[in-house]
């Protein structure tokens, strides 16, 4: 699966899609193609989180060190 993450100016795309005010001057837009008859595996979504850096975040939390004892 392909996706297309990019920076964007939030005048640039305010005319078609509503950005709050809290999320600043630019946001991240991230374009998914999108398969009605295809469901995401589990896999997909794994590869889609890893570019995310959400994960990487979490692991390096300080309040999630607590697992590293586990």
């Amino acid at each position: 699966m392909q996706a297309i993450r990019k920076i964007v100016d939030v005048d640039a795309i305010s005319s078609v899609i509503n950005i709050p005010e809290t999320f600043g001057k630019k946001v991240e837009m991230i374009v998914l193609p999108l398969f009605n008859d295809l469901e995401l595996t589990s896999e997909d979504m794994m590869k889609l989180q890893e570019g995310s850096g959400f994960i990487k975040a979490i692991f390096e939390s300080k309040k999630e060190d607590v697992w590293n004892n586990v």
